[in-house]
């Protein structure tokens, strides 16, 4: 028996020891990587190019996992660019000698319309500091050939397409469905364009919905004509014209209407860059990412006595505490904390949200009253500031849209 409990006694013990020895070494590990990641700053080449791609998401807030380097399905990247981030890096390199153009490559773009004309609009000052930008893609999707248009240069691949279509929005209506199920479903709702929720008590768009989400449609196409018209000097008729009568099926239409500058495969666009920048090769040719530069350029001094605060309200609008949302509990923390540091002498709210809970609504509203006491709040809209989302922005000093 004795044998036994010291069988037993052993086990346990090798056990817990080699628990708590793997903890150690996973501890290790990650702190290894971590402390990698962190501590190697990038060095900006001299007459370099800004080179961007779209792998990672445009969100409100930048994301990095610390494992970002180390994942083999790096073209899926978990990391996140936050907009700010995005148009002040492209800011940067505008006013630095050292980067001599940008090179956009748009085979994907994950950003939202708001996003998407915000960082047209940071290239258009890129161009304006006589910095050209070159573009290209196997294929264009419709938002990346938007950002696309506003290059010096846009090439496309010779088996690729430029997709020009036009906007829409569709619904799924499940009344008649539910009706069959014997499910009734009671809504309560105050006001004839309040549609949230009109998919489960009819069976077709109301005519209030339609007519606000055409006004929508209408004034982010319009603004997308406009903007391509005079980037490409091209009327803003034919682009209709090529976009009603799907003209653009293949990359020989896009060239012959004039949406792109030239035909050309990766390796070609590569030996015009090289030919461009007068090197030998392309190992001649210096690069940066614009992560790499960001991290570069970028500078906090948070010892700053006069600082503008910028806070982000992004998700729906909850109760509680929640890190994934707005919860009234974490935000109206976060805005008294605003509100009482002396050094911060004025707030930036970007508002991205739906809306959500009412009460929530109103208890958000009432901090930022106090903080409007002795602060000036300027918000910032994404690409929704609805409902709720209105609501805590309606009193601020002045609305960005």
């Amino acid at each position: 028996m004795k044998n036994f409990f010291k069988i037993v006694a052993a086990t346990f013990i090798g056990s817990l020891f080699a628990l708590v020895l793997g903890t150690f070494i996973m501890i290790g590990i990650i702190g290894s990587i971590a402390s990698f990641t962190e501590s190697k700053t990038p060095k900006v080449p001299g007459s370099a190019i800004l080179s961007i791609n779209f792998a990672s998401a445009v969100t409100e807030q930048s994301k990095e996992s610390p494992f970002s380097a180390f994942n083999p399905m790096a073209s899926f990247s978990s990391n996140t660019t936050g907009i700010l981030d995005f148009v002040q890096t492209i800011d940067r390199a505008a006013a630095d000698p050292a980067i001599k153009m940008i090179y956009l490559n748009l085979n994907e773009l994950n950003a939202g319309i708001t996003h998407t004309e915000e960082i047209r609009s940071a290239f258009e000052r890129f161009r304006e500091s006589g910095k050209p930008i070159i573009s290209y893609a196997d294929n264009y999707s419709q938002n990346a050939y938007y950002l696309a248009s506003v290059s010096d240069k846009v090439y496309l691949n010779p088996a690729g397409t430029a997709t020009l279509t036009g906007l829409s929005m569709s619904s799924l209506f499940f009344k008649d469905m539910l009706d069959k199920i014997g499910v009734e479903v009671q809504l309560i709702r105050h006001g004839k364009f309040k549609a949230a929720a009109e998919q489960f008590i009819s069976n077709k768009m109301s005519a209030e919905n339609r007519e606000q989400l055409q006004s929508y449609l209408d004034a982010v196409w319009n603004t997308w004509l406009a903007d391509i018209s005079e980037s490409r000097r091209m009327p803003v008729e034919k682009i209709n014209d090529l976009t009603d009568n799907l003209k653009l099926g293949t990359a020989k239409n896009a060239l012959e209407a004039g949406i792109v500058d030239g035909l050309m495969y990766k390796d070609e666009l590569t030996d015009t860059l090289v030919h461009l920048f007068g090197v030998k090769d392309e190992k001649a040719l210096k690069t940066i990412s614009l992560s790499d530069y960001s991290k570069a350029t970028k500078k906090i001094n948070l010892k700053e006595k006069n600082k503008i605060a910028v806070i982000y309200a992004d998700g729906e609008i909850i109760m509680g505490k929640s890190d994934e949302n707005i919860a009234s509990d974490n935000f109206v923390a976060l805005l008294a904390k605003v509100r009482k540091d002396s050094s911060i002498k004025a707030v930036v709210m970007r508002v991205n949200s739906p809306g959500g809970s009412a009460q929530s609504s109103e208890i958000i509203e009432r901090e930022l009253a106090l903080l409007r006491n002795n602060k000036p709040v300027i918000v910032s809209m994404g690409d929704y500031a609805a409902s709720g989302g209105y609501w805590i922005s309606a009193n601020a000093d002045k609305i960005i849209a």
